[in-house]
């Protein structure tokens, strides 16, 4: 992640699925982190996020296992019930029970699926407002003129850096002021 790129959840929700991108699943299997300065997100960060990824695909795995075994259980009951003529209150009720169970599970699904979805929001949230908080400002490169002065001086005085000191003071001022406008435009956004 370059610096100015903004960065970009990828997924979508379509019915019953949450579909991930192949590049988000890549990136968060892989241990590539951003140099520093680009918005580093700490290592320990990263590890538990992908650990609760894991858990909850795991989860999801087991409750769609469940929810087929069911269904596929549903089915063949249904057919043996249709098989027979003489359908008797015993099967009757049986077909009630699984249909009610069938039911209960189709709802505890879908609320572990909205908690896995906003789970998965606010985790890609967390992670975006991590990423923002360590873009630059947009223009060009802070105190680059400070900078260029100091260096400049730096060059024409070798082994005399002592006579640079009004320019590393204003290079410092103004690295200074930078990161003070950084963070008044951060409390700016924060409370907006």
């Amino acid at each position: 992640m370059g610096s100015g790129q903004s960065t970009q959840v990828d997924y979508e929700m379509s019915g019953d699925k949450i579909v991930i991108t192949n590049r988000v699943l890549d990136y968060l299997a892989s241990d590539e982190q951003p140099a520093q300065g680009e918005g580093a997100v700490p290592n320990a960060t990263m590890q538990r996020m992908r650990a609760q990824n894991e858990k909850l695909r795991s989860h999801l795995e087991v409750l769609k296992d469940r929810v087929h075994h069911s269904e596929r259980r549903v089915q063949e009951m249904e057919k043996a019930i249709d098989q027979h003529a003489g359908v008797t209150t015993e099967a009757k009720d049986l077909r009630e029970r699984y249909q009610a169970k069938l039911g209960e599970l189709e709802s505890q699904m879908d609320s572990r699926r909205q908690r896995t979805r906003d789970s998965f929001d606010e985790s890609a949230s967390r992670l975006r407002e991590q990423f923002e908080e360590f873009q630059p400002l947009p223009g060009p490169l802070a105190c680059e003129n400070a900078r260029s002065q100091m260096m400049a001086c730096l060059e024409n005085n070798k082994g005399r850096p002592l006579n640079c000191a009004l320019q590393r003071e204003a290079f410092l001022q103004c690295a200074a002021d930078h990161s003070k406008a950084n963070w008044e435009r951060r409390q700016k956004s924060g409370s907006a």
